[in-house]
């Protein structure tokens, strides 16, 4: 399993440790009940190597489409671009990572959602590779040969004032479909979210952690991540711009991303008035 978790590091490092390896499918979601596109770019700030860094870029494309009785399809395509340069030369790949397929229930004051990663993506490369570090809130996104199951859900604390506090839960687990000697693997999520839902915007700062259960074995901080992240939203009738800023607190994983920025870009088919309440 340890060639699973890998994935998420340069494979010339291979020394970052499980904190630079856990990532996983957000546990924060909103409680919008539109029909919705989403466009999601991130940039993470790389340092590997000093100088020459390779410059990644990473899209998400998502679809949201309501199906009634307060439920929802959730469906992702990750994208990631790579350029590097390999012995004085100019190198690009660009690689179409797993795609993401679930189901969201939204209740009063409660989000719960279901869900899988295809393992459609072909053999490692440097683009899959380094692809799982521009987001540490999405696991499988580009892994090889690996189911990736989760769960999610949030628990609203405030629900009658648009300021907010959330609480958030999860797990992932991690099925090999090829290979021998390759057990799955289950991971936990759990966060604390604050920040203001309103009818115009959406601004929520969340403390996020990621704990690999399967390998008890190892002492707590060897199998624990943290991160902070920032979320912002301008809800501009149907098309709602947004930006994204996250940064890890354990020192295996900012050793080699100290953060990463996105824009993301959605269009509702009804225009946004606010998130679950």
């Amino acid at each position: 399993m340890k060639r699973i978790l890998n994935s998420a590091v340069l494979a010339a490092i291979m020394v970052a440790g499980i904190c630079g390896l856990l990532q996983g499918q957000t546990i924060w979601m909103n409680g919008d009940s539109s029909h919705a596109l989403n466009l999601d770019f991130r940039k993470p700030s790389l340092d590997l190597y000093g100088n020459n860094e390779p410059s990644l870029y990473t899209m998400y494309a998502g679809l949201q489409a309501w199906l009634g009785s307060n439920s929802h399809l959730v469906c992702e395509l990750p994208i990631a671009y790579v350029s590097y340069e390999y012995y004085s030369h100019d190198k690009r790949q660009i690689s179409i990572g797993n795609p993401y397929l679930g189901i969201r229930y939204t209740g009063r004051g409660a989000i719960t959602e279901f869900g899988m990663r295809l393992p459609t993506s072909g053999d490692y490369n440097i683009v899959r590779v380094l692809g799982s570090q521009s987001a540490l809130d999405r696991l499988g996104a580009f892994t090889p040969k690996v189911l990736t199951l989760r769960f999610a859900a949030n628990i609203k604390a405030t629900r009658e004032s648009e300021g907010f506090v959330r609480f958030g839960t999860g797990g992932v687990l991690l099925v090999p479909t090829s290979g021998e000697n390759q057990d799955a693997e289950l991971l936990g999520q759990y966060g604390l979210q604050a920040g203001y839902d309103g009818a115009r915007a959406f601004v929520g700062i969340a403390f996020n952690g990621l704990l690999w259960i399967s390998q008890s074995g190892l002492g707590y901080g060897n199998r624990t991540l943290h991160y902070l992240d920032f979320n912002g939203i301008y809800r501009a009738g149907r098309i709602q711009p947004g930006i994204y800023l996250m940064i890890p607190m354990d020192d295996d994983s900012s050793a080699y991303i100290s953060s990463v920025i996105g824009i993301s870009l959605t269009y509702s088919f009804s225009s946004a008035t606010g998130g679950e309440k």
